[in-house]
């Protein structure tokens, strides 16, 4: 992530997200952009050299800890998309594979970075055993799949400040999804 080309690239992808948002009809109800967080959002190449440099592989004790520690950093670029979603007065949907245990690491650490995440705005949404036991359904071939049908139906269980949850973020549309999946 030190490279000129990774940054260029980042900044790059997130600059055309931008103008494709700033030239699309917008919704005339409320809509929402689909963005995963790893890789996408943040940026967690110091856990990768932790493991390179101790020769230990991933653990999901191992990641939970960096979670925890709040240590990630933003992709380029992001920050900029993120805001540009909010001025456009749409809404951010979270939707990552980090434990739903660890959501109150993820949106400090975000908070933390300057994203400015609010329940009102931002709903994060980390794994449970019910996206991962979903995937039998024929509507989910992933278990990320549960989560935004809960986005697009408002049934979607939130992250909220004191680590508790909320399902009164409301029905949305999905205008883009950024990340994997």
């Amino acid at each position: 992530t030190v490279s000129k080309e990774y940054r260029y690239l980042t900044e790059s992808i997130y600059h055309q997200a931008t103008r494709t948002l700033k030239s699309v009809e917008l919704p005339q109800h409320s809509w929402v952009v689909v963005m995963d967080i790893d890789e996408t959002v943040l940026d967690n190449s110091a856990y990768q050299v932790v493991r390179d440099r101790t020769g230990t592989g991933f653990s999901i004790d191992s990641w939970n800890d960096w979670v925890a520690s709040e240590q990630a950093t933003l992709v380029p670029g992001v920050k900029s998309f993120i805001e540009a979603v909010f001025e456009a007065g749409g809404k951010l949907a979270l939707v990552t594979n980090r434990d739903r245990k660890t959501d109150k690491h993820t949106w400090q650490n975000l908070q933390a970075l300057g994203i400015p995440v609010a329940a009102s705005n931002t709903c994060l949404l980390g794994r449970s055993a019910d996206d991962v036991s979903a995937v039998e359904d024929k509507l989910v071939t992933n278990d990320k799949d549960l989560r935004r049908q809960q986005i697009r139906q408002g049934t979607a269980s939130c992250f909220k400040s004191g680590n508790t949850r909320h399902s009164d973020f409301g029905k949305h549309q999905i205008l883009m999804q950024v990340g994997d999946n």
